[in-house]
């Protein structure tokens, strides 16, 4: 009775769609990049796949998406605990938010085009909890066919999940619905199985960018615009750094307090960001050729050129663990009391930083110098999405991942910049130029992507300069050997023994 009331339900959806379908087609039709009209699933990208840039002609890839009828199959998803699945937990007002209401489109779209069932079972947030669901369906004690955790659980190396580029006349990973710059040092020996996607909103909240006062950078004369730097590619850390002496000012006898002005306010997450857009990286994956350069001399030039544009100066303000709500503990608020010029943190913040000042821009983080070669966007975390090995519904999950994908990445976060972060990505060219350029400029640290895998060595180099330590060369060595054996047990994990 219940799958005849669902192909009820879906003749009658199908019907709705079509009609809707047939008005738009009368008035346009969608073109692909060489201006032919499309009815292929597979889109040629123009992206450039060097090191996570995807800069696309304007397609509209709800026009691609994967065929497939599944007689109404349940697809099982295990997520994180939050609203609304996990990975599309939002905070614009529930089921009544126009963010939640996308999401919620988005499912009947799937259950009704694809004849499927989605459901959700979720654990707390924390791997303890996570991990022990996850293995118990690998030893068949619960199904589930597809699994969404943090990168840092560590299940990639399970051998629980499926290599996902078996799926590539499914999934389209070299479309822009899919992070290049994560999945392509994620992918090794021809092997992906942690691959990241708009899934979700990680890649709207969590990429690690510069927010800059407006009316602040009017005051102190500053007469360069900002976004044409980033346009002609000379936002670089030289140039931040004579901007933020501007912006210094004490206020007061007891010396550079919270009190006073700074030219930048950063927290951990964002110091080990700005490391990362400079070039900085641990770990390579050149063409499935995994390394690391602990002490490299570039590492070890980014990590004392970093220290001291943090450190010197008097002009930064440092806040460890940003306390939300707490003036006298979290340094964002220095940026919003109008206080300091620029403010390094992820995206998210946008949507409380509109609450307080009128007029700000998002940037990307400076390149370290103009040899560079472009912006480096890191992810400060990432959930990402694959089937679980002992699925035996693995085409329909691969198809509707694919689809998820490109619905998110159509549909769901051009509301989510609008209306939750108030980026005026819809309204505002200019915003949506820099929030695209930003994402597509996302390129990971092998390092970070396999943190549990390496015992969270990307973490160490910025931990070194928060606590003041300049030691950098003496202290890494320390982890060379172990490593070494930590990449070994990951090169036969992928096959790569000799």
């Amino acid at each position: 009775m219940k799958n005849y009331v669902k192909k009820i339900c879906a003749i009658l959806a199908a019907l709705m769609l079509i009609s809707a379908l047939a008005i738009a087609f009368s008035s346009c039709k969608d073109e692909t990049p060489d201006g032919t009209e499309s009815n292929s699933d597979v889109v040629e990208s123009t992206k450039d796949t060097s090191g996570g840039d995807q800069t696309d002609v304007d397609v509209d890839y709800m026009t691609v998406l994967p065929d497939g009828k599944f007689d109404f199959v349940e697809i099982k998803f295990l997520t994180k605990q939050g609203n609304y699945p996990y990975m599309f937990e939002t905070t614009d007002g529930g089921i009544d938010g126009s963010v939640s209401k996308e999401v919620a489109a988005m499912e009947a779209f799937l259950e009704a085009t694809y004849e499927v069932e989605l459901t959700y079972e979720w654990t707390f947030s924390h791997n303890d909890e996570f991990n022990p669901v996850f293995y118990e369906a690998l030893s068949g004690g619960r199904e589930l066919d597809i699994v969404c955790p943090d990168f840092y659980y560590g299940l990639e190396t399970s051998g629980g999940v499926k290599n996902m580029l078996e799926y590539s006349d499914i999934i389209k990973f070299e479309n822009p619905y899919w992070i290049s710059g994560w999945n392509d040092q994620a992918t090794i020996n021809g092997k992906l199985y942690n691959p990241a996607s708009y899934i979700g909103l990680d890649v709207a909240k969590l990429p690690e960018v510069i927010f800059f006062n407006q009316y602040m950078a009017e005051d102190l004369k500053i007469t360069e615009d900002l976004f044409q730097l980033v346009r002609d590619e000379k936002w670089t850390l030289e140039e931040m750094k004579k901007m933020m002496l501007l912006g210094v000012q004490d206020t007061g006898d007891a010396g550079m307090t919270f009190d006073d002005n700074y030219g930048l306010v950063y927290n951990l997450w964002s110091g080990r960001a700005l490391l990362n857009g400079a070039g900085f990286a641990l770990g390579k994956n050149v063409e499935g050729d995994i390394s690391f350069d602990l002490v490299g001399a570039k590492n070890i030039d980014i990590f004392q050129d970093v220290y001291k544009f943090v450190h010197y100066d008097n002009d930064s303000y440092y806040s460890p663990q940003p306390v939300t709500g707490n003036r006298e503990k979290d340094g964002r608020f220095i940026f919003i009391d109008n206080r300091a010029l620029f403010m390094a943190d992820n995206v998210s913040l946008s949507s409380t930083v509109s609450q307080y000042l009128d007029s700000f821009g998002v940037i990307p983080l400076p390149m370290y110098d103009l040899d560079q070669g472009g912006y480096i966007t890191p992810l400060m975390g990432c959930i990402w999405n694959s089937i679980m090995y002992n699925s035996e519904n693995d085409i329909a999950s691969a198809t509707i991942l694919e689809a998820m994908a490109i619905y998110s990445y159509e549909k769901v976060y051009p509301v989510y910049y609008e209306d939750t972060l108030k980026l005026r990505y819809q309204s505002d060219p200019e915003s949506a130029e820099m929030i695209d350029l930003i994402r597509d400029s996302i390129r990971i640290d092998l390092a970070f992507i396999f943190t549990k895998q390496f015992d969270l060595i990307a973490d160490t180099p910025f931990n070194l300069i928060a606590a003041e330590d300049r030691n950098y060369s003496s202290s890494m060595k320390k982890h060379i050997d172990t490593i070494d054996i930590q990449l070994a047990d990951l090169k036969e994990f992928y096959g790569l023994t000799e």
